[in-house]
């Protein structure tokens, strides 16, 4: 907002103060972990709200979220380039806020050295996982469920009837780790990872017939009465990804690192199709 407006009394008075609270909040959460040499964030949960625990341990939150890392790395680094535009122009926040810099250099350090989940065994190592430990939990069997209830639209729902629950299984309301490619330009995601010590080394992307992706999402809408997802809508949804998502494919593909996967098939055989490129 204030990039785009230049409103620096919003900032002033309102805007940096919060940014100064948040990055303290979340430095207070941090644990430093001696044997990796990286702070860790605990007992939190992402958007995917079907993950609020372990297994075992259900509400307790999560370790490590990818989702809440990578922001919380942002959000300092960003926080402390903005204190010190402040105390350029004279803001006098600094002052005010008892901003050190100390504490500057803290947020500094612990936004280059948080924690970011990665599948680490099998075919999967490498991938950015959702939290840590999500590699551990029980794979879902989608094909079972669609033709035992149809509409699978609240697996939360259906699992807690069964006596089971969400937590056990790989599979997400909101699906975190794929958010961060929204959230940021390929660019600036590519910084901030770079700046946490991760590099992206391929991206993969899921290619079908655009005349399909219709028909499926027809069918969703039916089957779950989505009344509003009518087929104007879907198209125009589609246009909108051709125009402001899909562009993003070719600044990865002059880097080398786009790999296209039929994404038609069953989720085993789409699934292993990823595997077998990734290996």
């Amino acid at each position: 907002y204030a990039e785009a407006t230049r409103d620096l009394t919003f900032i002033s008075d309102y805007g940096a103060e919060m940014l100064v609270e948040i990055c303290r909040f979340f430095v207070s959460l941090t644990h430093f972990n001696e044997e990796s040499g990286r702070y860790e964030i605990h007992g939190v949960m992402g958007p995917d709200e079907y993950h609020d625990g372990y297994p075992d341990t259900p509400g307790s939150g999560l370790r490590n979220n990818a989702y809440t890392n990578v922001l919380t790395s942002w959000v300092l680094a960003e926080t402390a380039r903005l204190v010190r535009w402040l105390d350029t122009i004279d803001d006098g926040l600094s002052e005010l806020m008892e901003i050190s810099e100390e504490e500057i250099e803290r947020w500094e350090e612990v936004s280059t050295r948080l924690t970011v989940p990665f599948f680490e065994e099998g075919e999967e190592a490498g991938i950015l996982a959702q939290f840590e430990g999500y590699q551990d939990l029980l794979e879902f069997d989608w094909e079972a469920y669609r033709a035992k209830y149809g509409n699978i639209g609240r697996m939360d729902l259906i699992l807690q009837a069964e006596g089971d629950a969400t937590n056990r299984y790989k599979l997400s309301k909101q699906a975190d780790t794929l958010m961060l490619g929204y959230l940021f330009s390929a660019e600036e995601l590519d910084r901030i990872l770079a700046d946490l010590g991760q590099d992206i080394d391929a991206v993969l992307l899921l290619t079908a017939d655009q005349e399909e992706l219709v028909q499926r999402l027809l069918k969703r809408a039916e089957e779950q009465g989505r009344s509003d997802d009518t087929e104007d809508v879907i198209r125009h949804r589609l246009e909108v990804y051709e125009k402001e998502t899909a562009p993003v494919v070719d600044l990865y593909e002059q880097r080398g690192l786009v790999r296209r996967i039929d994404g038609l098939g069953g989720i085993d055989e789409v699934t292993q199709r990823l595997l077998d490129v990734l290996s």
